[in-house]
């Protein structure tokens, strides 16, 4: 996509692959390799947010105490540095709305960017509509294995 190729500063859910989350690893090497900034997210379980950080090499991510890769450390990104949000789904729908995991970590977070917003998700997890709240973020595209939205 030429929203990829242009971003310099990609924020990238690190996937939880027992979740059966769409597998970043293999992309954020990818970006890693070619010189783009690569940010992650560090969960904030007792506020409810995440901290965004530079990740600098695949290797620098271990286990947090739920199992979710994570940095122990690194630079923070500011949210108008980022030119693209991958963002995590469980389920999804046309209008490309996205069911996470029920705590509001990502819609508090995306709420509060300007950048293109992308969510991956597997065909399956797509529906023709799903419920909504007020304080859901609708993201800009969906990728699946079969098609862009």
């Amino acid at each position: 996509m030429s929203e990829y190729k242009k971003a310099k500063s990609v924020h990238c859910y690190v996937s939880i692959n027992e979740r059966n989350e769409v597998n970043t690893h293999p992309l954020i090497k990818k970006m890693l390799a070619e010189g783009k900034r690569v940010i992650v997210p560090i969960s904030e379980i007792e506020k409810g947010t995440l901290r965004n950080v530079q990740l600098n090499q695949f290797k620098d991510l271990k286990p947090n105490r739920w199992g979710v890769l994570e940095p122990a450390e690194g630079e923070e990104a500011a949210h108008h540095e980022l030119d693209l949000i991958i963002v995590p789904m469980a389920g999804g729908d046309m209008n490309k709305n996205r069911i996470g995991y029920g705590k509001g970590f990502y819609d508090r977070f995306l709420a509060q960017t300007n950048c293109l917003k992308i969510g991956l998700l597997f065909e399956p997890c797509l529906e023709d509509e799903i419920p909504t709240e007020s304080f859901d973020v609708k993201l800009d595209k969906l990728i699946t294995e079969q098609r862009l939205l």
